[in-house]
């Protein structure tokens, strides 16, 4: 969530009644679109290999989608000339879509993580096109602006779960006369316990370093 959001602020400029592209569905991708959304991006146009991916994209705010592989989706990719791009699938096929479907001097941000090693990617188009190639995978306090996008695209189409922007745990410590902690929640579940529920990462650590068989088992 806070990558995609960290990728929108890397974009720079206003992309309020702006089109933008974006290469892979995945969870990132997903939350690149609905960070797009409500920036105010008239034109959003999706694209993965996955028919169920496309769908849950147009859920939180597509609106086009393109499946990947298929017909003529390069040439259709290639048609979208995007103010803004957001590559999220990591590939270098991605990535070359990507740069096909930017506008000429647009930006183009790359939040997907490449496999590590050279990668035939046609750069050669990208100078040409005198894109803006920028790269967004670190974060540091875009987590409040990825939370209320993830807020406004509703309950999640899978599990029909929901955002809550409040998070329950400083409360939860001044009850308890508790001193919050860095940290995030977890889901556990599946476990041989049947044990399921959210746990502070704070938790866990301490846990860990007790006896790593006991973390979050209560």
């Amino acid at each position: 969530m806070r990558r995609a959001q960290a990728g929108l602020e890397a974009a720079g400029a206003s992309l309020v009644g702006r089109s933008a592209l974006g290469i892979g569905c995945g969870p990132i991708g997903l939350l690149v679109v609905a960070v797009l959304r409500r920036a105010g991006v008239r034109s959003i146009t999706a694209v993965d290999l996955v028919p169920r991916a496309l769908e849950l994209a147009r859920v939180v705010g597509a609106t086009q989608t393109i499946q990947a592989g298929t017909g003529q989706a390069q040439a259709t990719i290639a048609d979208v000339q995007a103010d803004v791009t957001f590559e999220s699938s990591g590939s270098h096929i991605g990535l070359a879509s990507a740069i096909a479907g930017t506008a000429r001097g647009a930006a183009l941000v790359m939040s997907g993580l490449l496999p590590p090693g050279p990668q035939p990617v046609p750069i050669s188009a990208a100078i040409a096109k005198e894109l803006d190639l920028l790269c967004s995978f670190r974060f540091n306090d875009e987590n409040g602006g990825g939370l209320r996008a993830a807020e406004g695209a509703g309950p999640c189409p899978e599990c029909g779960g929901s955002v809550a922007t409040a998070d329950p745990y400083p409360a939860n410590c001044a009850q308890r006369g508790a001193v919050p902690s860095p940290g995030v929640f977890v889901r556990i579940e599946d476990r041989e316990d049947d044990f399921e529920g959210l746990v502070h990462t704070s938790k866990q650590l301490r846990e860990l370093r007790a006896d790593p068989r006991d973390a979050a088992t209560s």
